[in-house]
């Protein structure tokens, strides 16, 4: 996903591990906050690796896992309406064999780095590219 943080007019990318909402009891007299009304995310960040410029034989971002010196993948919570995009994430294998039990469903756990498809649909490439504005051509 490609999030856009409003305190710090600045997007990241990250995977969304868990979409929740959390509720009072049905019985409960508690009145939930304001920014409880909508959905959370929980999401684990990536931090930017290379830039097209960087890496002119694939001309696509590379992105890593946040991850603790501890081992442990960051984590955050936060509002669902800071998503703007969902992204394709394609994990960068190397130069070795791919492990024989990793599928589509499990690439993303395996990997800790992957290239951003920004050419998956046009919406992508100009939110990544600072596009807004179509000239009508």
């Amino acid at each position: 996903m490609l999030i856009y943080f409003p305190c710090t007019a600045a997007s990241y990318v990250a995977q969304v591990r868990a979409i929740f909402q959390p509720r009072a009891p049905s019985r409960s007299r508690l009145q939930a906050p304001l920014y409880l009304e909508k959905p959370l995310i929980y999401v684990q960040p990536f931090h930017v690796v290379c830039t097209p410029e960087q890496q002119l034989e694939s001309w696509m971002w590379t992105v890593e896992r946040n991850v603790f010196q501890s081992g442990q993948h960051e984590g955050l919570v936060i509002p669902i309406d800071w998503v703007s995009h969902a992204l394709e994430l394609v994990p960068v294998f190397g130069s070795g064999n791919v492990l024989a039990n990793v599928t589509f469903a499990t690439s993303q756990e395996v990997y800790n780095c992957f290239f951003v498809n920004h050419f998956s649909d046009k919406e992508m490439y100009n939110a990544l590219h600072g596009v807004t504005q179509m000239d009508g051509s």
